[in-house]
């Protein structure tokens, strides 16, 4: 049961970040979206890169 609730924060996560970014495009007034993650955290690192994101190096 605990995996499908983690699939679905994983599924809620995506669309809400895609909503975002296709907000900021449709304004034309926003050039980058900054998102933090832990450089041990796969799972969000893989969300940022399937949606499109360039992963930078702090």
């Amino acid at each position: 049961m605990e995996e499908i609730f983690l699939f679905v924060q994983l599924v809620v996560k995506m669309l809400l970040l895609q909503a975002l970014i296709d907000w900021t495009k449709s304004t034309n007034k926003i050039e980058k979206i900054n998102l933090r993650v832990h450089s041990d955290n796969d799972t969000g690192i893989g969300l940022y890169k399937k949606l499109g994101s360039e992963i930078e190096v702090v």
